[in-house]
């Protein structure tokens, strides 16, 4: 299968079809077979911060595929430090359903400096710190509205700094987990994702 991969942003990449659809809907029934929950924050949020049903995933249909595809971009794009796949988090099913206008506000997935308000700066040094955030879209744009995905990447432009965007099915979005990002309340339909954290030691 060929990739089409396309920097939209200096921190920002999306890679078109991935996945084909057969593919996607073996994930989906991955998904769909495990106990999915509410979601949660870490810390004090809002009411209504973070609106969405979560599964986890230890393997999935295609994880070598997926893993191999972020080893690859981040070896020609970002260059970061990460541990081996096999020792990565489980795979995040998440589903935002339109008639609870689910969502999630700007947040962001692991800190950049030593000094966060979350409290990372007492982790020890060989902590496992989120620094990937990936993306794989399972569903089809046009099977809902609204649901769109924001990133605000500050090495842009000040007016251009915040990219809005829906996926295709079977494409993939990868970006460094300090940038904050956000989903945009769907307002019909469901939409479906596979996120995953790709972690390394603390930034040096």
């Amino acid at each position: 299968m060929k990739h089409y991969e396309n920097r939209i942003s200096c921190n920002l990449v999306i890679i078109d079809e991935v996945f084909d659809s057969n593919e996607i809907e073996l994930i989906l029934k991955n998904g769909e077979d495990s106990d999915k929950k509410r979601a949660t924050t870490i810390g004090h949020a809002p009411e209504g911060f973070r609106k969405s049903d979560i599964a986890w995933l230890s393997s999935f249909d295609g994880d070598k595929h997926f893993h191999e595809t972020v080893k690859r971009i981040n070896e020609n794009v970002f260059g970061f430090q990460l541990h081996e796949h096999e020792d990565q988090p489980s795979a995040q099913f998440t589903e935002y359903r339109g008639q609870d206008r689910e969502q999630y506000e700007w947040h962001h997935d692991g800190p950049l400096g030593l000094r966060d308000y979350s409290g990372f700066a007492s982790m020890p040094r060989k902590s496992n710190w989120r620094k990937l955030s990936v993306i794989l879209m399972l569903s089809d744009p046009e099977s809902y509205d609204g649901g769109e995905f924001s990133v605000l990447d500050p090495s842009e432009p000040i007016d251009e700094c915040v990219k809005t965007f829906k996926l295709d099915k079977g494409s993939m979005a990868i970006f460094p987990s300090f940038l904050s990002h956000k989903v945009h309340p769907v307002t019909r339909g469901i939409r479906r994702s596979l996120v995953m954290w790709y972690e390394g030691y603390r930034w040096q």
